[in-house]
């Protein structure tokens, strides 16, 4: 019987700097308003998770395995600032 694979499981499976960015990149048309919190969760929870990047949602620096904390915290800064994109201004 075939296990189940989790979202954390999922996540580990990608190089973490697999992805490049060029120009800007879109998580999601529906950027977050203080009034649309919980469709607009779903719309980046969806994208990580297909990106197999939940563990950027997820954990902090300190839970990642020494090894990869340099290019796993790169990362996470490359996302950070995508997700920036997807918020109003306001």
């Amino acid at each position: 019987m075939s296990e189940i694979p989790t979202k954390e499981a999922d996540s580990s499976k990608k190089s973490l700097i697999s992805f490049a960015f060029h120009g800007t990149l879109i998580i999601t048309t529906e950027k977050l308003n203080g009034k649309n919190y919980l469709n607009w969760y779903s719309l980046v929870e969806i994208w990580f998770l297909g990106q197999r990047l939940f563990d950027h949602l997820t954990k902090k620096l300190s839970d990642i395995d020494a090894k990869l904390k340099d290019e796993w915290e790169a990362a996470d800064y490359q996302l950070v600032s995508v997700l920036w994109n997807s918020i109003e201004p306001s």
